[in-house]
């Protein structure tokens, strides 16, 4: 994964708008079988968020 140091340089660039994560979709966490499926199917471009 990488050094920690690292995490935290990306979370600066993305603090400060430099890199900005691809979020494919943001499914509620009742729909985790769907967001499990969709990523195992390769379906998604990004990121799929999952929220409470």
């Amino acid at each position: 994964m990488g050094q920690k140091g690292d995490l935290h340089t990306i979370f600066n660039l993305v603090e400060r708008g430099i890199f900005k994560p691809v979020i494919d979709r943001v499914l509620p966490l009742a729909d985790a079988r769907e967001g499990h499926r969709v990523v195992e199917a390769g379906e998604q471009f990004g990121k799929v968020v999952m929220v409470p």
